[in-house]
């Protein structure tokens, strides 16, 4: 019996030492923050970020206000981009993969400049100049941009919000709008691209390209897709998805995701529903527009196997993998089963 006792607390133990490597602590403390300093012709004064009006052809230097909360130097680097929105259908205003549409009026580089390296010491606080430019030519909207300082030495990053973003890759991403009037009449002008069926985070996804030709936002976005196969009456799929929202002169990738059904081959036909509020952004006198976008799209055999084999959800590589999930565990509890079988027939044996 003292055997078996031995036996369940080196199993006890063993548990207890694998549950402790699966707790992980996270401390993600930011060692600095970024204000922005608004100017006189800040639109919103309420705001956190700069949204400015600036007539064409006119400069402007505006003002940062960094700190430095650590006690050690710190080295900042900086980075202007434009406005993008993710397949969330957020709104991101840092650099990344997001794609600009060609209409995008201006080249950013050229009319924002910030320095590229800020170094704080312990402590200190700073005021950093960022220099803007508006085009000398009419721009009925808005540019909506960003400016990043990001800590060197420091990797993962997620987005927290859409204004002003705070991740764990220890960086503030601050907003930059610019117009060159008090308001805007400009509405948004949605296109689609070509449709594509992917993988997407291991999941089957139709993505439906929706490019923003304005230089609006479309805020409030709801979207209603459907995909038809040829001959077929009835939607072979739907997705909707709502509360999201489309920057200035942007391309929204926006995946309808199959969840698990199967991607048969074969031709379909795609539809999207897009609805949003147009007028400024934040600003109450809202109305909401509608689009009917469509296109067709073939999937191969040799396609559709192939991303459904991908396919995490798919239902019968899921059952195959609870098959395996199972098996893993029986065997365990035969194996357990065996020890303590070994040891007591080895005790009785002895007496």
């Amino acid at each position: 019996m003292k055997n078996v006792r031995k036996i369940g607390y080196v199993m006890v133990l063993f548990v207890l030492i694998n549950m402790s490597f699966s707790i992980v602590t996270y401390a993600n403390q930011v060692g600095f923050s970024v204000a922005p300093v608004l100017p006189s012709n800040q639109i919103d004064k309420e705001s956190g970020y700069f949204h400015i009006q600036l007539k064409a052809g006119n400069k402007q230097q505006l003002s940062v206000e960094l700190k430095n909360y650590t006690e050690k130097e710190m080295v900042l680097k900086t980075s202007v981009a434009s406005a993008t929105t993710n397949i969330n259908g957020v709104i991101d205003y840092s650099p990344t993969k997001n794609k600009v549409d060609e209409t995008l009026p201006i080249n950013l580089s050229k009319q924002i400049t910030v320095d590229k390296i800020i170094t704080l010491s312990p402590k200190e606080e700073k005021i950093v100049s960022v220099k803007v430019s508006m085009p000398n030519k009419d721009i009925p909207g808005v540019i909506a941009s960003g400016i990043s300082f990001e800590e060197e030495g420091n990797v993962k990053s997620n987005q927290l919000s859409s204004q002003t973003t705070v991740n764990n890759k220890f960086s503030y991403v601050l907003a930059l709008l610019m117009q060159q009037s008090a308001s805007i009449e400009t509405q948004p002008e949605l296109k689609l691209g070509k449709v594509k069926a992917m993988e997407l985070n291991t999941k089957t996804s139709v993505s439906a390209p929706i490019r923003n030709l304005s230089s609006a936002y479309l805020n409030q976005v709801t979207i209603k897709s459907t995909l038809t196969k040829k001959g077929s009456n009835e939607p072979y799929y739907e997705y909707k998805k709502e509360q999201m929202q489309i920057a200035p002169n942007s391309i929204f990738e926006f995946p309808t995701f199959l969840n698990g059904k199967k991607l048969e081959d074969g031709e379909y036909f795609y539809k999207a529903v897009v609805s949003g509020m147009t007028g400024e952004l934040n600003k109450e006198d809202q109305e909401r527009l509608e689009w009917v976008l469509t296109d067709t799209i073939n999937i191969d055999q040799k396609q559709a196997k192939e991303l459904n084999e991908l396919d995490d959800l798919v239902t019968d590589k899921t059952v195959g993998l609870n098959k395996w999930l199972v098996l893993a565990v029986s065997l365990n509890v035969l194996l357990v089963l065996g020890i303590v079988s070994y040891f007591l027939f080895a005790k009785k044996r002895n007496k």
